[in-house]
C-alpha cells in the first residue's frame, strides 16, 4: 500500500542504488528491534514496580508449572506480539482491498448487505491467507496423510495450501461471502466457504 518512496516508509530517492536501500533497511530494521526491546524492558521494570491489571503485568507475574518468563522470553514476545499483530492485519487489509477491486460486484453486494460483511471478513482470510506458513519440530513419529514423520522432523503448514485443500471446499479456490464454517482458517480453525450464502464472481485466486 505504500513504497520505498514514501518519507515515512523509507524516504530513498527513485534511482537509489537497490543495494543500499536494502543494507540501509536492514540497518533501520535491527535498530527498530533494539529500540522495541528497550521499550519492552522499561514496561517490564515498571510493571514490576507497580503491578497494573493489564497484560504486561499477566506476562510479568503468570507462571507456569511453577516458571515465569525470563527477562528475554519477555521481550521476544513483544517483538512477536507487535510483528504478528501489524502483519496479519496490514496483509488481510491489502489483500482484501485488491479482491475488492479485482471482484466490484462482491463489494457492491457487500455495500447493499451489510450482513454479509462477517462472513466476508472470514473469507478474505482464507483466501488471502495473511499468515503464510508456520514450522514446528515433531515430538514424537507420527504419520500425516500416510507421509511418515519421525521425532525432530521439521514440519511446515502452508496456510494458501490448507486454505484451498479440496477436502474442506467443494471450490477451494472460489470466493464467497458465505458464513458457513467448512473449511480452515488462518489460525488453523474453521473458516467460511461456501453453504447458504451468495457466491462472489469468481476468485482472484482461482
Amino acid at each position: 500500500m505504500i513504497g520505498r518512496l514514501d518519507p515515512e516508509y523509507g524516504g530513498f530517492d527513485e534511482d537509489a542504488d537497490p543495494a543500499t536501500v536494502d543494507a540501509i533497511s536492514r540497518e533501520r530494521s535491527s535498530q527498530a528491534s533494539a529500540e522495541l526491546f528497550a521499550y519492552a524492558q522499561e514496561m517490564a521494570r515498571e510493571r514490576t514496580a507497580r503491578p497494573r491489571d493489564d497484560l504486561v503485568t499477566t506476562l510479568l507475574h503468570g507462571e507456569v508449572d511453577g516458571e515465569k518468563l525470563t527477562e528475554m522470553e519477555f521481550n521476544m514476545f513483544v517483538l512477536l506480539l507487535a510483528v504478528a499483530g501489524n502483519e496479519t492485519t496490514r496483509n488481510a487489509i491489502s489483500g482484501g482491498m485488491l479482491t475488492m477491486f479485482e471482484h466490484p460486484g462482491a463489494w457492491a453486494e457487500l455495500v447493499e448487505d451489510r450482513s454479509l460483511l462477517p462472513g466476508a471478513i472470514e473469507e478474505i482470510l482464507r483466501i488471502v491467507s495473511p499468515v503464510q506458513y508456520f514450522r514446528r519440530t515433531a515430538t514424537r513419529d507420527t504419520e500425516i496423510r500416510g507421509f511418515p514423520v519421525a521425532e525432530g522432523d521439521k514440519v511446515t503448514i502452508w496456510y494458501g495450501a490448507a486454505n484451498r485443500d479440496e477436502g474442506g471446499s467443494p471450490t477451494p479456490s472460489a470466493s464467497t461471502s458465505g458464513a458457513t464454517p467448512t473449511s480452515t482458517s488462518p489460525s488453523g480453525g474453521a473458516a467460511p466457504t461456501t453453504a447458504s450464502a451468495r457466491r462472489w464472481p469468481g476468485s482472484r485466486c482461482g
